[in-house]
This record gives C-alpha cells, sequence and structure tokens, in this order.
C-alpha cells in the first residue's frame, strides 16, 4: 500500500500517459509490485546489475539531443487570428434567438459563479472539540551502529515516513557534492 493524496487518480493517468505514449503497456505498469519482485529475483542473479545499467544507459550512452528554440514573433498575431476563426465558425451558423440564448445562459452563469456560497455545511471545528492535553506520542529508542533511532508507530496505511539528519563532519570533502544525490535517493 502506498501513500494516497487527494489527487491519486490524477497523478496515476499522468504517470501512465508517459507509458502509454510510448508504446507501453498500462496494465503492466500498473503492477508495480511484480515489477518491483523482478527487479529484486535481477538483482539477486546478478549483483552489479544496476552499475551495468548505469554504465549501459549513461556512461558510455552516445546518444544525445541538441534542441535549439526560437520565438516566432508573430505568435500572438496567428493566436489572435485563429481564435477569431473558431469563434466565427461557432457564431456564424447560430439565429438571433440563438444569440440571444447563449448570452443569457452566459449571464446566469456568471451570476452563479459570482454568488455567495453557502459555507454553513462545511464541517467545522470549536475549541470545546479538541483535547485539553496533549497525548504523548510512544517513540522507541533503539541504537544501530553508533547511530540513535527514534521509532513512531503511526496509522500511515503501512507507508513508511523517514526523517533523519546526519553528522558530516567525518565525510571526506571529495564526496561533498554527491550529499544531494545521496538525499535524494535515500528519500
Amino acid at each position: 500500500m502506498k501513500h494516497e493524496s487527494s489527487n491519486f487518480g490524477l497523478h496515476l493517468a499522468m504517470g501512465l500517459a508517459n507509458v502509454w505514449n510510448h508504446e507501453g503497456d498500462p496494465i503492466t505498469a500498473l503492477q508495480v509490485g511484480q515489477i518491483v519482485q523482478n527487479f529484486k529475483e535481477s538483482l539477486k542473479k546478478n549483483p552489479k546489475l544496476l552499475q551495468q545499467k548505469v554504465k549501459e544507459y549513461l556512461k558510455d550512452n552516445k546518444h544525445k539531443l541538441t534542441l535549439i528554440m526560437q520565438p516566432d514573433e508573430s505568435y500572438m498575431e496567428k493566436n489572435d487570428l485563429a481564435e477569431k476563426e473558431r469563434l466565427n465558425k461557432f457564431v456564424s451558423p447560430l439565429t438571433d434567438s440563438d444569440k440571444e440564448n447563449l448570452l443569457k445562459r452566459g449571464q446566469e452563469l456568471e451570476l452563479k459563479q459570482n454568488a455567495k456560497e453557502d459555507i454553513s455545511c462545511l464541517p467545522s471545528l470549536k475549541i470545546s472539540d479538541l483535547s485539553k492535553t496533549i497525548k504523548p506520542e510512544e517513540i522507541d529508542i533503539k541504537e544501530a551502529g553508533g547511530s540513535f533511532i527514534q521509532v513512531s508507530v503511526q496509522p500511515t496505511n503501512g507507508v513508511t515516513y523517514l526523517r533523519m539528519a546526519s553528522n558530516l563532519d567525518g565525510l571526506p570533502e571529495d564526496l561533498m557534492p554527491y550529499i544531494p544525490l545521496f538525499c535524494q535517493v535515500i528519500t
């Protein structure tokens, strides 16, 4: 189970669009558990799999793309002309009564959009709804490899959240540029 946000469906569709556009199978892309299992099995068979893939697709990859963008000086005029043509194509077959009806519906829509909304139907909290005492969270402190780890079990639907801080005093200077990459990988 993964963290589900309020726009989960939109994110899912956007992620599948990339697979679909490149002639991939969107149904297979949804089977994340199987993909991860296959990856783990491949990694067990070949412990240097990631190094080989980095070499193949990044280090030894000779492909490149040069993209030069130039603005179109008449873009706005072309855009305005196209908009007028679309509007004329829509409006020209309309009768006078159709135009009046369209105007009336537009005015009604504007009134509805500008009307004050009834916010009394929204859920709300009062001070009396809140507890006056703060419930202490249970934190289990463990030690691993000379570092202290605080674990707090929360109802996160099986998703593990990690927040960490690390002392970088002993890190060699030549590894410092890789700290952002490390942070991205660990999260």
